[in-house]
C-alpha cells in the first residue's frame, strides 16, 4: 500500500471515529492518559525514578545536618493516582470544575467503591522505606490540594498502604496562595530538604535570593539551569496528561482534537 493511500485510510478512520464521538468533550490529553495508566513504560520511569530516590536518601548522613531532615513531596500523580477520575471525566463529558474534583477527593478513599484513587507505582515502597530507615526523616507534603481536603488526603495516604500518615506533615493550599514556594521556604526553614518530588517543575524550590529571601520558581525556561539536581536531590515524575506544558493546547485547538482521540475508555477499565 502506498504512503498516500495509508494516510488517507488513517483519515477517514479517525473522521469516521470522531463523528462517533462528538458527545465527548476533548479537555483532556487522551493519549498521554492513556499512556500513563496502561504503558509499562511509564510504570518503569516511575518505578526508575523512586529506585534513585531511595538510594539518594540511604547516602543521606544525618549526623552531617544541622536541622532535621525532611523529604517534600507532592500528592497528586507524584504519591496518588487519580487517572480514574480524569478517564471518567472523558467518558462523562464533564470538563474539571472545582465541585467535581472536591466530590472525587472525598468519595475516592471509600474503599468499597470501585473507582478509588490509586497509587503512583513506587511510591509507596519508597515512603515505607524511608520511615523505616532511622534517620529521624520526616516526610512533608506541599500539595495544591485545598487545606479543607486534609483529612481525606490523609485517608488517601493509608488507602494506598502508606505508613505512619499521622506523623506526617502536610502544607495544602489557603485561599490567595497561586505557587507553593512561600510553603517550600517554610519547610526550609525549619528541615533541611533532602530529596523533592513531583510532577511539575512548580513542585521543585529553585534558588533564595539573600536580599529578598524569595525563592525562584523553577519554569520551563530554566530547569537547566538546576541539573546538578535532576536525579541527586530532584527527582521527576512523568505527568502527560496535565501541566504547565499543556498550555499551547488551551482553549479550542482543531489539531489537538484531531490527533488526541479519545481512549480513556480504556483507562478508566484497565
Amino acid at each position: 500500500m502506498h504512503c498516500s493511500q495509508r494516510i488517507m485510510m488513517i483519515l477517514l478512520f479517525l473522521c469516521s471515529f470522531l463523528s462517533a464521538c462528538t458527545s465527548i468533550v476533548t479537555t483532556e490529553n487522551n493519549l498521554g492518559l492513556l499512556w500513563r495508566q496502561a504503558s509499562g513504560e511509564y510504570r518503569a520511569v516511575c518505578l526508575q525514578t523512586y529506585k534513585q530516590a531511595l538510594e539518594a536518601v540511604r547516602q543521606y548522613d544525618p549526623a552531617s545536618a544541622s536541622k532535621p531532615p525532611a523529604i517534600v513531596a507532592d500528592l497528586d500523580e507524584t504519591v496518588l493516582d487519580n487517572g480514574r477520575f480524569h478517564a471518567y471525566s472523558r467518558i462523562s463529558g464533564r470538563p474539571f470544575s472545582q465541585e467535581r474534583w472536591d466530590e472525587w477527593v472525598r468519595e475516592s478513599v471509600d474503599p468499597t467503591r470501585a473507582y478509588r484513587v490509586g497509587a503512583v507505582p513506587g511510591a509507596v515502597d519508597f515512603i515505607n522505606a524511608v520511615l523505616g530507615m532511622e534517620k529521624g526523616i520526616t516526610m512533608v507534603y506541599v500539595s495544591n490540594r485545598n487545606d479543607y481536603q486534609l483529612e481525606d488526603s490523609q485517608k488517601a495516604l493509608r488507602l494506598i498502604g502508606v505508613r505512619n500518615v499521622e506523623q506526617a506533615v502536610f502544607l495544602l493550599k489557603s485561599p490567595g496562595m497561586k505557587t507553593k514556594q512561600s510553603r517550600y521556604r517554610e519547610v526550609a526553614s525549619r528541615y533541611e530538604i533532602i530529596a523533592m518530588l513531583g510532577d511539575s517543575l512548580g513542585d521543585f524550590m529553585g534558588e533564595i535570593d539573600p536580599a529578598t529571601g524569595e525563592s525562584e520558581e523553577v519554569t520551563g525556561d530554566n530547569p537547566e539551569r538546576y541539573q546538578a539536581r535532576w536525579g541527586n536531590q530532584w527527582f521527576m515524575i512523568p505527568n502527560p496528561v496535565y501541566g504547565s506544558w499543556t498550555q499551547p493546547f488551551a482553549g479550542e485547538n482543531a489539531a489537538k482534537d484531531f490527533f488526541l482521540t479519545q481512549c480513556a475508555e480504556k483507562c478508566l477499565n484497565h
